[in-house]
């Protein structure tokens, strides 16, 4: 396998979204992560302009963005947010990290970035800054468990999903210390990070009120049946307009299905690799016993 294929293989298993356009602005790579995401094939995207892609309303300050770097040299884009939209219609809101290579001359070559799917998030911060009562609305809507933590490590709302998960009723929760209901949440999901007499070596809102960076991991737990189930827990630090973190926003999703999912495909891929190993060892057999018989 040559290098490259290995490369565009690793960039096929990151969820971030990878791609490359050339100089034309055509793209001439996307990764499975950009496909999914805006649920296109491969030869829907190459070859077709990266403004094509932009929501229309946004396309001419892109145009305008992109001249502007290669007028000035720039080699680097930084958190550039774009309106971008999916084969569906459905308008997603990216931040963009990108490379820009130029030849000897000082032409632009290509440009590599990376994109990151900012749309739940965004979403979720501009609710919290909106009425309270709108914002329970709004994340009720949503299926998976959302709570709002806030720096006293008391629960200031959380979405009716997030109540049944834990077993209480919203009222009752908002103002107990996350400490007071998280244990109680399903299927015992926290065990890692949430004891009461040691917060601050174990909760993981603690590092995000102190760094103002998203946290994430990936949590294994059994129910009772003794199945095993996975959940992506992230926690996205709401800042006010002087960048301090004032609360935090937890999200859990069961992401059971889509680990299972890999599992069995691993599997399938190492089985398959087994038995193609034992076909060729016996075709190595019978040739060698062949070239003996005909000696």
């Amino acid at each position: 396998m040559s290098e490259n294929k290995k490369y565009k293989g690793l960039l096929d298993n990151i969820s971030d979204v990878v791609y490359e356009i050339n100089c034309k602005g055509e793209f001439t790579y996307v990764n499975k992560a950009g496909l999914d995401l805006f649920a296109y094939s491969v030869n829907e995207v190459i070859g077709r302009f990266f403004v094509d892609f932009v929501y229309e309303k946004d396309k001419k300050k892109i145009l305008s963005i992109h001249e502007k770097n290669i007028t000035k040299k720039k080699s680097r884009v930084h958190d550039l947010q774009i309106r971008m939209v999916s084969k569906s219609g459905d308008v997603k809101l990216v931040k963009l990290n990108a490379e820009l290579d130029y030849d000897e001359k000082g032409v632009f070559k290509e440009s590599r970035g990376v994109a990151r799917d900012i749309t739940e998030k965004t979403f979720l911060l501009e609710a919290i800054e909106q009425s309270k009562s709108h914002y329970k609305q709004v994340i009720d809507t949503i299926q998976d468990p959302i709570c709002v933590i806030g720096k006293n490590h008391k629960i200031q709302s959380c979405n009716i999903v997030f109540a049944e998960k834990v077993g209480l009723e919203i009222k009752k929760i908002k103002g107990l210390s996350c400490s007071e209901v998280l244990p109680h949440f399903e299927n015992s999901l926290f065990k890692n990070h949430c004891k009461k007499d040691s917060c601050d070596d174990f909760c993981t809102t603690v590092a995000v009120f102190k760094e103002g960076k998203v946290v994430l991991s990936i949590e294994e737990s059994r129910d009772e049946q003794g199945h095993t189930h996975f959940h992506r827990i992230t926690v996205y630090p709401a800042k006010n307009k002087k960048q301090q973190v004032e609360k935090v926003v937890l999200i859990i999703k069961n992401i059971t299905e889509a680990i299972q999912t890999k599992q069995r495909i691993e599997d399938l891929n190492m089985d398959l690799e087994k038995k193609v190993t034992e076909r060729t060892y016996e075709l190595h057999k019978i040739n060698k016993e062949l070239a003996k018989v005909l000696s």
